[in-house]
Order: C-alpha cells, then structure tokens, then sequence
C-alpha cells in the first residue's frame, strides 16, 4: 500500500535531516574554537628552561655554547675561561643576577623580579627600574663572553637566563656531593662516603650569599645549605672518631662549633679525643 511506502519516506528525510543539522553544528564550533598559541596561554614547566630560535619563538632546549661558574659560598665570585667579573656596578644589578642564578631555568616574572628588589615599591618606579638593571646586568656578563651573546633573555613578560649558557653553581654541586654521600651510607660503602662528604664540605668556603644575608628570600636557602654542611661534617667527625683519626676528628669539630656553639653531643665528642 502507499501509506506505509509515505512514512518509510519521512523517516529517512528526518535522519538525513538531524544528521545535516549535526554536521552544520559542528563546523561553527570548530569554527569559533580559540586557537591555542604563545606563551601568555601556555605556562611554562617549572623544571624546563625556555629556548628561544631565531624567529624569536619557544623551542626545544639547545646544545651549551657557553658557561660560567658562579660561586654562591662566601665570596659571591662570576667567572669563566675569557674573565672575571671584579666589580658589579650597583647593587640590584648583582641581586637581579644572583635570583636568575639560584632559579636558573625558571622564567621569572617581571614583578617577581622587582618584589625581590624593591620590596613594597611603586609598581611604575620599580618597572622603569628594572629595565635599567637588566641592562646593567647584560653589560657587566659581557667580558665573560668571547662572542656577542644576551645573558639575559625576556620572553612572555618573564626574564631567564639564556639557555646555551651552561651555570655552573659551587651549592648545586655541594648538595650532589651530599646526596650521594648519602647514598654510599646507607649502601654500607664509609669509604666512598667520606670522600663525597670530604667533598662537600670543601665547597662550602661560607654560607651562602653571605653578602646579602638581609633579603628575604635568600634566607631559607641559607638556612638548609648550612644545615647540610653541619650534618655531613657531623658525619665526617663521627666517621673520624671511629676510625680513631682524633686529629680529624677534632678539628671537624671546631668546625661544627664555629657555626653552632650550643652543640652539647659534639663537645662530648671532643671529650672523647682529648681523652
């Protein structure tokens, strides 16, 4: 009958209808979807330094081309094979550096950088400031250097110590040596264990930026390195003790003191020596 052949008819119009309806709806989202580019919209990896090609666009880490070794212990000293930088011309200009150092291959915001400088400052002053800095701590790098390069790069608001440059840090290299003293202890291994605390604590010729022992934020690193250093030189005098080296042993004691004058186990210790 017709009837029945009508409604087959309407179905399959209505299906091709819904499914054009589907595919017209999808095309205009597609269509409105904001596209996904750049550094304002993609956060940058804490733990990945920022590359930048020519084209002046992120990309993947290059080969070091450079470097410089930087010591953080004591004396706040910047050098490489081609020099050494003797005298920083003002001081923001040296306290800028040394955050890029000690947060080396995290990109740091402007007002992070002007809040660690001028703290409570005028946000207009500050950023006019800085800039002024930046420069300064461009130019001061630059003997450094055998070929023209930019220290100091500023991509997406954020300023980062250029990539090709390799830091090489007298407290990253401390706390390596720590660790893995650390783990030849508790592998049982005293001997290669010493060595690595020997190590350590060779580096550690003062606490760390004691130059600017009144920012803020260098004040927890402070606190932690210095903890490490009296616990692998507690390590070290223990380790003399019972190898009956008192010589040692002694005088990583008066180590221990000269940082901590209240430590009641390591006058005992001494005791024990002289005895």
């Amino acid at each position: 009958p017709a009837f029945p052949k009508l409604w087959i008819f309407v179905f399959i119009g209505a299906g091709v209808l819904l499914a054009s309806i589907i595919f017209v709806a999808k095309i205009r989202t597609a269509k409105t979807k904001p596209a996904v580019s750049g550094l304002n919209e993609i956060p940058l990896p804490a733990d990945q330094p920022l590359a930048v090609n020519n084209n002046g666009k992120n990309s993947e880490p290059k080969d070091k081309k450079y470097s410089i070794r930087v010591n953080c212990f004591g004396e706040f000293k910047v050098s490489s094979d081609s020099g050494q930088i003797g005298l920083w011309r003002n001081k923001p200009a040296k306290l800028a550096f040394e955050y890029l150092v000690v947060k080396y291959g995290n990109p740091i915001t402007k007002d992070t950088l002007m809040e660690v400088l001028w703290p409570g400052g005028s946000p207009e002053s500050s950023a006019n400031n800085l800039k002024t800095v930046i420069y300064q701590v461009r130019d001061t790098l630059k003997p450094l250097f055998s070929t023209r390069i930019s220290p100091v790069l500023f991509k997406g608001g954020r300023y980062v110590l250029n990539p090709e440059i390799d830091i090489m840090t007298d407290f990253i290299e401390f706390e390596r040596h720590w660790k893995q003293g650390k783990q030849f202890d508790k592998e049982g291994n005293s001997g290669e264990a010493r060595i690595e605390y020997e190590n350590a604590a060779s580096m550690y010729s003062g606490d760390f930026l004691e130059e600017d022992l009144y920012q803020e934020w260098t004040i927890p690193y402070r606190e932690s390195l210095k903890d490490i250093y009296l616990l692998l030189t507690d390590k070290l005098s223990e380790i003399a003790l019972l190898s009956g080296d008192y010589v040692a042993c002694i005088e990583y004691c008066h180590k221990i003191l000269a940082k901590d004058e209240c430590r009641e186990d390591v006058y005992r210790k001494l005791m024990q020596c002289y005895n």
